[in-house]
């Protein structure tokens, strides 16, 4: 164990991330937080990807985010929490969960939306925010709106580092949709969205989650309707 968190913290003093490695790695390994003892940790140089989750071949779950690209599009040490609460998210985010391939099977993964609600609705609230190291939104709309929605410094950090986490995500899809944090996709899907919402909606998600003072960790739901799974992505039953 002492090897591994180690290793893993040489890996982000070479990119400029070691505090951040180190909290992460003492949260997720702690039975009480997320059960996740066996989570392995890689990280890569390819710039195919920003992270992800999978499992070994004893399926024992593993996160693998490459180093490079964390450096490349300077993530802060608030946004990394936020993108590896997400990868966590997939392991403990529960029901609905992804299809196994292209049959009706369920697999081990909760959807991405599941994920990304996840995330700042229970994952991010286990770290003192006050400690992590945020970027400024430097877009004066985004700007204004997270100053009229925020009360303190500490939101004013998340609600940042939540815009520039989907602003980071649009890179990789090559998205160019306008986002705002009072808006919602006005049609809702069909069915429950297994794959990634839009930009939009997870923007809409993820500040729901955080916004939740009352979440059901069971259910990964909120006890209030407002901040419940919006739906863009989820069909309320």
């Amino acid at each position: 164990m002492k090897k591994m968190l180690l290793f893993i913290s040489l890996l982000f003093i070479n990119t400029g991330y070691s505090s951040i490695t180190e909290e992460i790695i003492t949260k997720i390994q702690d039975s009480q937080s997320f059960n996740l003892k066996n989570l392995k940790i890689e990280a890569g140089d390819s710039k195919d990807y920003l992270i992800y989750a999978t499992r070994d071949l004893k399926k024992q779950p593993k996160v693998i985010y490459s180093a490079e690209n964390f450096k490349n599009f300077s993530i802060s040490e608030l946004e990394s929490v936020i993108l590896f609460c997400h990868e966590i998210g997939h392991f403990k985010g529960g029901a609905p969960y992804k299809k196994r391939g292209r049959s009706q099977k369920l697999s081990w993964s909760s959807a991405e939306g599941q994920a990304d609600y996840y995330s700042t609705l229970l994952c991010l609230k286990e770290f003192d925010i006050a400690k992590l190291g945020h970027r400024v939104v430097e877009d004066k709309k985004i700007n204004n709106e997270i100053m009229n929605l925020c009360d303190d410094f500490t939101c004013i950090k998340v609600l940042s580092s939540i815009y520039h986490v989907v602003k980071t995500y649009q890179k990789f899809t090559n998205s160019h949709q306008g986002l705002t944090f009072y808006g919602v996709n006005t049609l809702p899907p069909m069915d429950t969205l297994l794959d990634y919402p839009s930009p939009q909606c997870r923007l809409t998600t993820m500040t729901r989650g955080y916004f939740c003072k009352e979440a059901n960790s069971e259910k990964v739901d909120c006890a209030y309707r407002e901040y419940a799974r919006p739906d863009c992505w989820f069909i309320q039953f």
